[in-house]
């Protein structure tokens, strides 16, 4: 007889087992001893959307029986096939092998002599935990449990006690589907994550780096923006700058800044994205902690043209004078124009455009001029 507590035993492994997937052997081999049985095995197809092929966990199961019933004698199984079997079965329905099928009746299949005789299989109990009509995340699961011929058939009190077991039973095989469901969510949103030729940086709000992409990985190893575990630096934003933008972005959506990055030796422009992560993304399940998705966006065509200037202000250490005369150059002025503009003499302007043209290397104010405006 199977007592309250024992039951109990199997309901705290099985909610165990909803999320810690290994355990479920642990819940089979338990009711089997629990009920006597010579083995055991649970049985679902996947539902639609995942991927796999049948689910199929079994203790003390021959292996020549279980591909013996896969591969033929599964479509001849009598206690599947009777009007009353468990593929007609709601969830929840219990049922003892012989009560819709008696012994004398069984001995006569060519399932059993054939198959059962030689698998072990005789006295039979079947729970159907789940269905394909109740619209759960496990469309049809079943639980069975086999008893050798030498053993007596299952009594009415072990069907009782067998019954007690499938809602909590249910409730942990539909909360093992969810999670797999989830897990399988999370592996996809890696490997897209993963797969994406723009850098993306997985952190914290202080900036605190828990992943990276690969493009980012590269991105990193060419500019140095990471020390410590810690985003110190990306394309031309300094930590403070960072973090500026990390603290506007929760509350504000996401964050967007004109940038720019020397990649072999030339200079290149884009923006760098900061945006909270949803609270229910997939990648929240492999990265826990995650708050900030930063991501790079190279571009030739950004807005800011000081942005550019910047850029080249850096790399060629230009005074401000010059900075503000190339940017009048490259918004299309003519240096008369920006003689006037900056309210300056002409020959001031004409130095200023000769030491440009030393400095970055060009023979004239057009090649000069699509340093900034033809930068990519």
């Amino acid at each position: 007889m199977v007592t309250d507590e024992e039951l109990s035993c199997v309901r705290e492994l099985a909610y165990e087992a909803s999320s810690e997937p290994a355990k479920w052997s642990g819940v089979l081999d338990r009711v089997r001893e629990l009920f006597d049985a010579t083995s055991s095995h649970l049985r679902a197809t996947p539902p639609e959307g995942h991927r796999g092929e049948i689910w199929w966990l079994e203790s003390g199961l021959d292996p020549a029986a279980k591909q013996g019933y896969s591969e033929r004698w599964g479509a001849y199984d009598p206690w599947g096939n009777h009007p009353d079997g468990h593929r007609k079965s709601r969830a929840g329905r219990c049922f003892i092998g012989s009560q819709i099928l008696p012994w004398r009746e069984l001995v006569k299949t060519a399932y059993y002599n054939e198959f059962g005789r030689f698998a072990g299989t005789k006295g039979v109990m079947t729970a159907m935990i789940e269905d394909s009509l109740s619209g759960a995340v496990a469309p049809e699961v079943k639980l069975v449990l086999f008893r050798e011929p030498s053993l007596p058939e299952y009594e009415p009190d072990a069907l009782r006690a067998f019954q007690a077991l499938q809602v909590p039973l249910r409730r942990a095989v539909n909360g093992y589907w969810a999670f797999r469901f989830l897990h399988g969510q999370a592996e996809a949103a890696q490997e897209a994550f993963e797969l994406q030729s723009q850098p993306l940086f997985l952190a914290t709000s202080n900036l605190l780096l828990l992943h990276c992409n690969r493009a980012a990985s590269q991105f990193c190893g060419a500019s140095g923006s990471v020390s410590l575990g810690r985003l110190r630096r990306l394309a031309n934003l300094t930590e403070e700058m960072l973090l500026e933008l990390a603290r506007s972005a929760p509350s504000g959506g996401p964050q967007v800044k004109a940038v720019w990055w020397m990649l072999d030796a030339q200079i290149r422009t884009g923006r760098i994205r900061i945006q909270p992560l949803s609270p229910v993304s997939p990648l929240r399940r492999i990265w826990p902690g995650t708050e900030l998705v930063i991501t790079v966006e190279a571009s030739g065509d950004v807005e800011d043209l000081q942005v550019k200037v910047e850029g080249l202000r850096s790399l060629y250490r230009l005074t401000p004078a010059e900075v503000r005369t190339l940017a009048g150059l490259s918004s299309g002025r003519s240096p008369e124009d920006v003689c006037a503009d900056l309210g300056v003499r002409i020959s001031t302007v004409r130095t200023h455009i000769r030491r440009l043209l030393e400095k970055t290397g060009s023979q004239r104010i057009v090649d000069l001029v699509r340093k900034v405006t033809g930068l990519m």
